[in-house]
């Protein structure tokens, strides 16, 4: 007798059922949902149970009305294995029987009865052997890690995220947990991937199941399929903001043209034969502004870029502005996207995704920014778990761990995160660190003994409001956004070869991933109210409040500066500005982006006071040279040694584009 199994927090009803039948060859086709132009037919009762426990049986029941004699039952997998069986079932009053094969492997499973050339889908159903793992003393958590064809997989990492430990020969784990985490999560092992599928995130975790009522220890099983993805490329978003207050379209812009230019980069890494991983880093949506956009809502936006997603928590998906417990909307993440915090292998690459966003539940999530020690603990046991630490270590955490835009050279490298020291003192040991984070919405980069920071601007732009995709501009004409930092609306692309990070680069939205930096001829850009507003405005407070925004590009200027804005610079990069051949000496300005002001502030101004989205650009590139007509060519070679060149011939035009 199958047993029916206990249910899970999966939007499927899980069930125990009995089928029976032969496996035929060359019956019926499988196919996916049919078009609707392909014929169908009625079947009536059919049944809502969408688990089948196949542990021994192979025999198994469909049940419904209206079944015919030589109907096939055609069952494909919706997830990344590809595998279709065709069943040639034999019809019984109210069900047909059937007979899986010895060869079936567990997954879920699209059902469709074939009928001559017609076709009726009659659901989906996971099938799975579960494999009853014996209890240990003192463990209340145990299951099984295995491969789709059945294996065990040995050593695998799993957590509920404060303890650690490994699975066992046989692929079984045991834990002692206190439940203060809803999940228990499995560090994907190297060589496999959890198997997806249709609107799930990647499911490398788990929520715990209640305890049996018999005091057994309850189970929680996962199956990984196979996979080479030594080799692999890594693209980072975050800062979306769906809800931002000053952009009701974005939802849209976001679905028409990022999702479009991400899942385009995504395809071509699968077409040169590796896979893309999309890491989000959080700010998906702001919990107090449910009006405009739900997470549930904005989660089902994300999903629509291909591939796996891995998420972190921002602090706007955790903090209810109308209460001072943040504890509803972290059961909310908890159920809607995942744990706050886990690591995951992607090939050789070790990836640990960090919450800073909550100390404690109960503090109010405005001011509360640090990694608990409880988390650090865990990351600790993690770490220890990793053997080669010659390999490189990504950190994925919403907010940063040093300092972004500051403005003296001497804030370089001191820490953001309040406890950023501890952090990185967890750290220690690994040769190759690179954190991922956002939250600022400005680029920079920070290289800090064995740890990179790749500090990420806003996917959406203008401070995540989105308003420079919507203004009058080149810029928005080409769907393209901008930051206030000067930076393109972008995401980060990491590529990884083996063990090693091998090339990063910030993709811009619309923009080619060649386009690193953008050139000015300061001889050019005189920005004055009088040039932009009315008449009347350039004569009022607003054209006093334009020019003083304008700040030293109010001035005209004839001393032939060149200014570079590099999106992604760090210290170990060479820059260098050339007139016609001659290297000329540069300095790092701190200074507001004139294409932002061009862009945003200069056409705000017609309708608003004080825009006040203005900010200051860090990697801000000024050279003089000594003509106003030469020739100036830019050359900018990364830490990987790849060049980038641009020429710049003058004098040259300020226009609102990144050419």
């Amino acid at each position: 007798m199958t047993k029916i199994l206990p249910k899970t927090t999966s939007v499927r009803r899980r069930f125990a059922l009995l089928l029976s039948a032969l496996f035929l060859l060359g019956a019926p086709a499988c196919s996916d949902d049919a078009p609707a132009s392909v014929p169908t037919f009625p079947i009536g009762d059919v049944s809502d149970i969408t688990f089948y426990d196949i542990s021994g049986v192979r025999e198994l029941q469909l049940p419904g009305t209206g079944f015919e004699p030589g109907d096939a039952v055609c069952l494909t997998d919706t997830g990344l294995s590809g595998h279709t069986y065709t069943l040639s079932p034999r019809v019984e009053t109210g069900r047909l029987v059937m007979r899986l094969p010895d060869n079936f492997i567990d997954g879920v499973y699209r059902i469709t009865i074939v009928r001559g050339a017609a076709r009726f889908v009659y659901g989906e159903a996971e099938f799975c052997s579960k494999t009853l793992v014996e209890d240990r003393e003192g463990m209340n958590l145990k299951g099984k890690v295995r491969d789709t064809n059945g294996h065990p997989i040995a050593g695998a990492v799993v957590s509920d995220g404060i303890s650690v430990t490994r699975t066992d020969e046989d692929g079984c784990y045991w834990l002692a947990t206190e439940r203060k985490n809803p999940h228990v999560f499995v560090s994907i092992p190297r060589g496999y991937m959890p198997v997806e599928r249709e609107g799930e995130f990647t499911t490398f975790f788990r929520k715990i199941p209640d305890a049996p009522a018999d005091g057994t220890a309850a189970q929680a099983d996962f199956t990984f399929h196979p996979v080479d993805n030594d080799d692999f490329e890594l693209v980072v978003v975050t800062d979306i903001h769906l809800t931002a207050a000053a952009a009701a379209e974005a939802p849209r812009l976001f679905t028409e043209y990022c999702i479009p230019d991400i899942n385009s980069y995504i395809r071509g890494i699968q077409a040169s034969g590796r896979p893309a991983y999309t890491l989000n880093l959080g700010d998906l949506v702001a919990s107090d502004k449910r009006d405009l956009i739900t997470l549930e809502d904005g989660v089902e936006l994300l999903k629509k870029i291909d591939g796996p997603i891995f998420n972190v928590p921002g602090n706007h998906e955790l903090y209810d502005g109308n209460a001072v417990d943040a504890s509803v909307e972290i059961a909310r993440y908890y159920d809607v996207v995942g744990p706050l915090y886990y690591s995951v292998n992607l090939g050789r690459i070790h990836l640990v995704a960090l919450n800073p966003c909550v100390r404690n539940i109960g503090i109010h999530m405005g001011t509360s920014y640090a990694l608990s020690e409880e988390q650090l603990e865990w990351l600790r046991r993690d770490l220890a778990q990793v053997e080669d630490k010659s390999a490189t270590l990504v950190v994925a955490i919403h907010t940063p761990l040093f300092q972004s835009v500051a403005s003296t050279e001497a804030a370089y490298g001191r820490y953001w995160l309040p406890n950023g020291a501890d952090l990185a003192a967890c750290l220690e040991g690994f040769t190759d660190v690179h954190v991922v984070s956002g939250h600022c919405h400005r680029m920079y980069n920070t290289v800090v003994g064995n740890i990179v920071e790749h500090n990420y601007s806003c996917l959406g732009g203008t401070s995540g409001h989105w308003t420079t995709w919507r203004l009058s501009s080149v810029v928005s004409d080409r769907h393209q956004g901008m930051n206030t930092d000067g930076s393109p609306a972008s995401y980060g692309t990491m590529t990884f070869r083996g063990k090693a990070l091998t090339d990063y680069c910030v993709k811009g939205v619309n923009l080619p991933r060649e386009k690193r930096f953008r050139t000015y001829d300061r001889n050019k850009i005189h920005l004055v109210a009088s040039d932009h507003l009315s008449p009347t405005l350039a004569g009022g407070s607003r054209g006093a409040a334009f020019n003083a925004a304008m700040g030293t590009y109010h001035t005209a200027s004839s001393d032939n500066e060149i200014l570079v804005k590099i999106w992604e610079y760090d210290t170990r990069w060479k820059v260098e500005i050339l007139e016609d051949g001659k290297p000329l000496d540069w300095s790092i300005k701190l200074d507001k982006d004139p294409l932002y002001l061009f862009c945003y502030d200069i056409p705000s101004y017609a309708t608003l006071d004080n825009p006040n989205y203005g900010g200051s650009a860090r990697a801000l590139f000024s050279a003089k040279a000594a003509s106003a007509t030469s020739t100036v060519t830019i050359r900018v070679t990364d830490s990987f040694g790849r060049v980038t060149e641009e020429t710049m011939t003058r004098p040259k035009a300020f226009v609102s584009s990144y050419d």
